[in-house]
C-alpha cells in the first residue's frame, strides 16, 4: 500500500556524521534514550543510518526491543534487541535503511523507541532528477487488476549500470534475478517483476548511475476494474513431464487481455536460457523447441504491450517421460477422435500446393493427442504429418499440404485425412500445364 514516500526497506550500516541536539520524548522510569548522529543529509535512494545511545538508568536487567521508526506514519524500519546491566550504557549504531527516491528535497522525523522511552530527530533527503521516460517501460501510470503481474523495464546503457529497485518501502538491489542479467546481455534492459496482490496504490521507482544518480518511479493503482492482464487458453503437451530429447514442441495458445499481445518468453531453469516468440492481435499461438537438461524447467512468460504478464506452469523435462506412454498425454481419447474433411483449395494447376482442411471432433471425456496424416493417390503415400492434440468435448482444425507435380494432362486422384482410427477422403483435381 502506499506510504510517504521518503521511506525503503532495511539497509546495512555506514558511515555517520553528527548532528545537532535532539528531541528526546518520553521516557520510562529505567530507560533513557538519545539521538547521537545520523549521515543526513542524503541523496534520495540511499541508506540513511542512526546512531543511538542506550541508558538503563534503573536497578535490575534489562532486554528489549529497539525500534527505528520513520515519518510522520510511525513506519517501523528497523528493530533489535538490546540488554544492558543496572547503570549500563550502550551504543546503536547499526540502524540504517533505504530511502526511497524522490523528486524534490524532504525532512521528515525519525525516531528510537524503547517501550515507552523515544528520542526523535529531523533528517533530510536531497530529491534526484529523472532519466527519460524512453529507456524505462511500461508508462507510468497503470491501473490493474489484483493479482497482476507487471514487468519493469529499464535500459542502463546511457549510465553504465548502478541500477537499484525500490517497492514501496522495500529496497530491492540491482537485478532482481540472474535472468534480469540473462535478458539485458541479449536485449538491452534490466527487468524486475512484481505481482499486486490486492487493491490499493504503490509506488515503484528505480535509479541508475552513480554521478549522477537519476531516477523514474511508477504509480501503479490496482482496483477490480483495472486492465485485465493475456492469458494462456492451453499448452501443450498437456503434461508436466515431458522428454529431455526428441522432436517436439512446447506450443501456447494465448489471448489478450485489455492490450494486445507482444510476446511470449520462454525460459529455462539451471541452465538460465531464455527464447522469445514473438505474437500480436488479441489471440495468437507461440511455439518454441522441446527438450531440456534432465530436470530442467521451461515456463512461458507472456506479455502484452503494457508489459503485464501472465506465467505458465512449469514443463519438467526427464530423461525417462514419453509423449505416448501414459493417458497424462490423452491418448486414450484417441479411438473416440472422428476426422472430416472440410475444404480443399482444388481445383489447381500442376505443381501448385494442394491445402486440405479436417475438423477433428474428441468426443470424449480425455484429451487425445495424435499424429494427423495426409494421405494420396491410388497408391497411398503420406505426404504430410501433424501432431494435434484435442481438448476432451472439443474440435480442432488442421491445415496438411502436398506439392503436386506439374502434370501434362489434367488429373483426379483420392486424397484422404487419417487421425488414429478414423479416415475421411474426397477426390481432388489438378489442371495438367500442357495447356
Amino acid at each position: 500500500m502506499r506510504r510517504r514516500q521518503y521511506l525503503s526497506g532495511v539497509g546495512a550500516g555506514f558511515g555517520i556524521v553528527a548532528v545537532g541536539p535532539t528531541n528526546v520524548g518520553p521516557e520510562s522510569d529505567d530507560v533513557s534514550i538519545e539521538i547521537l548522529e545520523t549521515d543526513s543529509p542524503v541523496e534520495a535512494g540511499q541508506p540513511l543510518s542512526v546512531t543511538a545511545e542506550i541508558e538503563n538508568t534503573g536497578s535490575t536487567e534489562i532486554s528489549r526491543e529497539v525500534e527505528l521508526v520513520v515519518g510522520e506514519g510511525q513506519e517501523t524500519m528497523s528493530r533489535r534487541i538490546v540488554t544492558l546491566g543496572p547503570g549500563e550504557t550502550t551504543t546503536v549504531d547499526s540502524f540504517s535503511y533505504y530511502t526511497f527516491p524522490v523528486r524534490e528535497d524532504s525532512e521528515f522525523p525519525v525516531a528510537v523507541e524503547m517501550g515507552d522511552s523515544r528520542a526523535e530527530t529531523s533528517v533530510e533527503v536531497f530529491g534526484l532528477d529523472e532519466f527519460d521516460e524512453q529507456y524505462a517501460e511500461p508508462a507510468r501510470e497503470l491501473t490493474i487488476q489484483p493479482e497482476t503481474t507487471v514487468m519493469f523495464e529499464v535500459n542502463t546503457d546511457p549510465w553504465d549500470g548502478g541500477l537499484n529497485w525500490y517497492f514501496d518501502t522495500e529496497h530491492r538491489g540491482p537485478a532482481m534475478s540472474a535472468w534480469s542479467d540473462v535478458y539485458a546481455a541479449e536485449e538491452g534492459v534490466e527487468f524486475a517483476t512484481h505481482t499486486f496482490e490486492s487493491e490499493g496504490t504503490y509506488d515503484i521507482a528505480t535509479t541508475v548511475g552513480d554521478d549522477p544518480r537519476l531516477m523514474t518511479q511508477w504509480e501503479v493503482t490496482v482496483s477490480a476494474d483495472g486492465e485485465a492482464p493475456p492469458s494462456i487458453d492451453a499448452a501443450y503437451p498437456e503434461r508436466t513431464e515431458v522428454p529431455t530429447e526428441g522432436d517436439y514442441e512446447l506450443e501456447v495458445e494465448v489471448s489478450a487481455g485489455d492490450a494486445e499481445l507482444d510476446r511470449v518468453i520462454w525460459w529455462m531453469t539451471q541452465t538460465d536460457q531464455f527464447t522469445l516468440s514473438e505474437v500480436s492481435g488479441t489471440t495468437d499461438t507461440a511455439t518454441t523447441e522441446g527438450g531440456g537438461c534432465h530436470t530442467c524447467e521451461t515456463e512461458a512468460w507472456v506479455r502484452d504491450e503494457n508489459n503485464l504478464l501472465t506465467i505458465s506452469d512449469q514443463w519438467v523435462y526427464d530423461e525417462d517421460a514419453s509423449l505416448d506412454d501414459d493417458t497424462e498425454n490423452g491418448d486414450d481419447g484417441i479411438d473416440a477422435v472422428d476426422v472430416t474433411i472440410l475444404e480443399t483449395n482444388e481445383p489447381i494447376t500442376g505443381g501448385e500446393t494442394l491445402e486440405v482442411t479436417a475438423m477433428l471432433e474428441n468426443g470424449s471425456d480425455q484429451t487425445a493427442t495424435m499424429e494427423v496424416a495426409l494421405v494420396v493417390g491410388e497408391d497411398p503415400e503420406v505426404v504430410d504429418t501433424r501432431s494435434v492434440s484435442v481438448a476432451a468435448g472439443s474440435t480442432e482444425q488442421v491445415t496438411l499440404e502436398f506439392e503436386t507435380y506439374p502434370v501434362e494432362q489434367d488429373d483426379s486422384f483420392p486424397v484422404r485425412v487419417e487421425a488414429a482410427e478414423s479416415v475421411d477422403e474426397r477426390e481432388v483435381t489438378v489442371y495438367g500445364i500442357g495447356g
